[in-house]
């Protein structure tokens, strides 16, 4: 299942440097706290626009994920990455069991 909603950051974890992508709005109210701007999209594949400088890496959370996580690029000089997030839930909000 696709992940309904994550959020990401290029080269730093910073709440004013966090972008959304979603595949509704976001519900906002007093008691929300900040919510980043949104790319709202039921695609599988987005593209944004690469910063001037060299990436070092990307910062990315999710409900699935429990948190966000950085990931370093290898390759600060490339000119596309390929992340693939899936949810590990069921449509009822079951984790699924893992197979040893």
């Amino acid at each position: 299942m696709q992940a309904r909603r994550f959020d990401y950051s290029l080269n730093e974890f910073k709440k004013k440097k966090l972008n959304r992508v979603a595949v509704g709005p976001t519900t906002k109210c007093a008691f929300a706290g900040y919510v980043p701007p949104e790319t709202i999209t039921s695609d599988r594949i987005i593209k944004i626009v690469r910063p001037i400088e060299k990436l070092e890496s990307i910062f990315i959370g999710c409900y699935e994920m429990q948190g966000t996580k950085e990931f370093k690029i290898k390759k600060p000089n490339s000119n596309q990455l390929t992340l693939n997030i899936f949810s590990n839930y069921y449509q009822d909000g079951q984790l699924r069991q893992k197979k040893s």
